[in-house]
């Protein structure tokens, strides 16, 4: 039995990347589920509303593209079926994982109202980035 071709496995591989997305996805239902998951694991318990959820996973994915966002799904995926590696891959998952995860946590502490409140009692709200609060701040583009 001969090998495959090129074209062959080219499209195995789409093929197997495709389903691990989909595998991925039914995961976490969705992207902003597992943005609450990471939250809900590294922060604890909020309250946020969904509106201002939205408006803030929307910021979150302003920064990243469709196709990192597709990749990220297919690493968490990968790494869930238990390897660290991906062939051709500078970084292992468990490092992508982490650099995703602190992103999620950098921006909901800076973008929203999460430090100024008590997260237990109050909802948090969405605010945006540079929602800066000192009357001394300059952000004049020189």
């Amino acid at each position: 039995m001969p090998g495959l071709t090129r074209r062959q496995s080219i499209v195995a591989l789409a093929g197997s990347g495709l389903a691990a997305g989909a595998f991925g996805f039914g995961l976490y239902g969705d992207e902003q589920g597992l943005v609450r998951a990471i939250l809900d694991r590294v922060i604890g318990p909020f309250r946020m509303s969904d509106d201002d959820f939205t408006a803030f996973f929307d910021d979150l994915s302003a920064d990243s593209s469709p196709v990192d966002r597709a990749k990220f799904t297919v690493y968490r995926a990968v790494s869930a079926i238990g390897t660290d590696e991906l062939p051709g891959e500078p970084m292992r998952l468990s490092e992508r994982v982490e650099v995703y995860e602190r992103k999620v946590v950098t921006q909901f502490i800076t973008r929203t109202d999460y430090a100024r409140i008590d997260p237990r009692t109050d909802p948090v709200s969405f605010i945006g980035a540079n929602p800066c609060s000192s009357p001394f701040a300059q952000f004049d583009i020189v």
